[in-house]
């Protein structure tokens, strides 16, 4: 027993150790989420100001050369700096990463910052284009009542945002986009803010109630005769065997309990990876793919992973690469149509519902690919494998 306490405070040390040096090489250490947003801040000599605002959203509270700003707290950490271009209840109904990102090109022309290229030619070799108005004159239409937005998200891969007054187009923005450039972040900085979050997740202690099953209902299931036992279909992501679906069975004569079964384990593999629904303890030992060839493992709980998937937005999809009695590898992704990201895993497990000969799933993850990058990964699908529908996404603020 003493034995076993011991381990485990040298490997908590040791994970606290690795979690601050990531903490400081993120740029997070002096509160802000990224380079760019603190030398934002010198330039604009607010430094102080911002570092000692609490937890929250704040809109308008400070202004810069005439115009109010825009700054994110989250965790302690700053996330965004930007003109005012949304308000509160805008951020609030229908949040999207395109508001921070569109404010903070809008700011940055105006701060006294040495930048390798000014923002016309960044915009250009981002593939942005700005067929009416322009980024200066957008914080001019804040909080103005009279004034109609509408933003699409065409799977993930681009943003076409228009504002317009009575039919009249004011500003159409289209806007390619990836993690990075939403968020004015590099992939180093991303790779490391990810790795602390999921060292951070590794430290927890475990916590059933973050299990929770999901009430389904008969008429949602496609029954699956040759096993006896239920769908719940999910979407399908480029091939129709790359799904979200879940599998359940008959837990009474009214109630369906997601299947976890030996005699299941493809099954049981995808419930446990694509949702929380099913209580477990079970381990993943993951090594992150990082730019310039290095790389990193974290070990954790599998059910502490898929939630902070989950809870930053990514919609799971599941498929089964190769299948033995002893091994199972499949292909695990993490989409976020919002962020226009996925997190590209490659599984390899036993039969995890076998207490027996469980043993820690392995993982090599490549995170942050962007969306539009993904299809270039897979072999060229036929015309009846590949899945043809696609995502859109539509917010709209009409005017009052």
């Amino acid at each position: 027993m003493k034995k076993n306490l011991y381990n485990h405070t040298l490997r908590a040390i040791a994970t606290t150790i690795v979690i601050c040096c990531f903490a400081l090489s993120s740029g997070a250490a002096d509160g802000f989420r990224s380079v760019l947003l603190s030398d934002m801040a010198v330039a604009m000599k607010m430094r102080p100001r911002m570092l000692a605002m609490k937890n929250g959203t704040h809109v308008g509270e400070l202004t810069y050369a005439g115009l109010p700003i825009t700054v994110v707290v989250k965790d302690g950490t700053i996330t965004h700096i930007g003109f005012s271009i949304f308000t509160s209840d805008h951020r609030q109904y229908a949040y999207s990463p395109f508001f921070d990102a569109i404010e903070r090109f809008c700011l940055i022309p105006k701060l006294p910052m040495k930048r390798d290229k000014n923002m016309d030619r960044e915009l250009f070799e981002e593939g942005i284009h700005i067929d009416a108005g322009s980024l200066s004159m957008l914080p001019e239409l804040y909080n103005k009542p009279d004034v109609e937005f509408s933003l699409y998200n065409e799977d993930g891969k681009k943003y076409h945002a228009v504002w317009s007054r009575d039919n009249n187009t004011l500003a159409d923005i289209t806007m390619p986009f990836t993690y990075g450039l939403l968020h004015g972040t590099s992939m180093e900085e991303n790779e490391n803010i990810l790795i602390s979050d999921l060292m951070n997740a590794a430290t927890k202690e475990p916590d059933n109630s973050i299990f929770a099953p999901v009430k389904v209902n008969r008429d949602e299931l496609i029954t699956y005769f040759p096993y006896s036992y239920y769908i719940l279909p999910g979407e399908a992501y480029y091939f129709d065997n790359l799904n979200s679906n879940r599998y359940y069975t008959i837990a009474d004569s009214t109630d369906f309990a997601p299947i976890f079964d030996v005699n299941y384990p493809l099954e049981s593999l995808a419930n446990v990876t694509t949702s929380l629904e099913v209580p477990n303890d079970i381990m993943l030992k993951i090594k992150v793919i990082q730019y310039n060839y290095r790389n990193t493992t974290v070990d954790l709980p599998l059910a502490h992973f898929v939630k902070y998937c989950l809870d930053n937005g990514c919609t799971p999809f599941f498929g089964v690469l190769s299948n033995t009695t002893d091994k199972t590898v499949c292909q695990i992704i993490m989409r976020n149509i919002d962020e226009g990201y996925c997190h590209l895993l490659k599984i390899e497990s036993g039969n995890i519902a076998d207490e027996s000969i469980r043993t820690t799933i392995s993982a090599r993850m490549n995170p942050y690919i962007p969306i539009s990058k993904i299809s270039a990964l897979f072999a060229d699908p036929t015309e009846s494998e590949q899945v043809k529908d696609r995502p859109t996404r539509t917010i709209k603020f009409k005017k009052k």
